[in-house]
């Protein structure tokens, strides 16, 4: 009967340990800026997450893409993530790093932990950015960090459900 039991717990956590618990979720975006973010999963493991913010704080406009890796820590509820992307920035008001209005571009890479429990997700990134715009004359290197409150749209079934479906 141990065995049994073991073998039940032990699959079901092998099973459910893979990336996050959602296909799609849509919510907002809480840092330097109040924004919105838009996470779709292309692959087992693999989202990419659409950010955008209309500059109502800090002067400037900004969007997003990026690829995330999932990898879970106690089960795939609750992971962590890595990856990368680029993003767009125009800045709408003269600052001492922007003397004018301009558009910068670059690359940046993310890491962060998320928590889906039921259809809301909450996730904390960090996400440093290096700015290629070959004009711009300020700080080159900058990070953003911010709380992701989003509302789950499309469910993932679980791996453990998948096995019964098949098996009844």
């Amino acid at each position: 009967m141990r065995i049994f039991l073991f073998s039940i717990v032990f699959l079901c956590t092998g099973l459910s340990i893979h990336g996050q618990s959602y296909n799609t979720a849509f919510g907002f975006r809480l840092g330097e800026e109040l924004g919105f973010s838009l996470v779709q999963r292309v692959a087992n493991h693999t989202t990419l997450d659409l950010s955008a913010s209309d500059g109502l704080f800090a002067g400037h406009k900004y969007v997003s893409l990026q690829a995330r890796s999932h990898y879970g820590i106690i089960s795939r509820r609750f992971n962590f993530f890595l990856g990368g992307g680029g993003f767009v920035r125009s800045n709408e008001v003269a600052k001492d790093d922007y003397p004018a209005p301009a558009r910068l571009s670059g690359v940046s890479g993310v890491m962060g932990a998320e928590l889906t429990l039921g259809r809301i997700s909450v996730s904390v990134d960090y996400i440093p950015q290096y700015v290629m715009s070959k004009t711009y004359t300020g700080q080159k290197l900058t990070a953003d960090s911010a709380i992701s409150l989003k509302y789950v749209l499309w469910k993932r079934k679980s791996q453990v459900k998948k096995f019964f479906e098949k098996i009844f």
